[in-house]
């Protein structure tokens, strides 16, 4: 099965090991369209968002024991399928059904990531 990650979970970001240590395959980078990504700083959260919206993140392939430590990670967070386009790497496998954690709750006081790729530090003027 397959993940997509758009914030923390990424490479050079914290829990980015969490993956790496699970055995998740890193396949590329790569977009969902249809969400929206607002940052808090530190880390960002998912909301569904209008045709338009894109947010750029990773796909790994990992299995059911991962997933479960995501879900555990992501707990304030629902998981739901999207298609996910896979645009560098592994593009072979491009579009794939991946989980992806989305918020659940308004994302109030978060600020919008136009672009769609979560920084550690968000800037609105980048």
């Amino acid at each position: 099965m397959y993940v997509f990650v758009y914030g923390t979970l990424k490479h050079g970001h914290g829990l980015n090991q969490v993956l790496i240590q699970g055995g998740a395959k890193f396949l590329g980078g790569g977009y969902i369209d249809g969400i929206r990504l607002y940052s808090w700083g530190i880390c960002p959260a998912a909301f569904p968002g209008s045709p338009d919206d894109r947010a750029w993140g990773e796909i790994y392939e990992v299995d059911a024991a991962l997933l479960g430590v995501l879900d555990r990670i992501e707990a304030s967070y629902e998981r739901e399928q999207r298609t996910a386009v896979i645009m560098e790497g592994s593009v072979n496998l491009s579009p794939v059904t991946a989980w992806i954690y989305v918020g659940v709750i308004a994302p109030v006081g978060g600020a919008w990531i136009k672009d769609g790729v979560f920084r550690r530090i968000y800037r609105e003027d980048i």
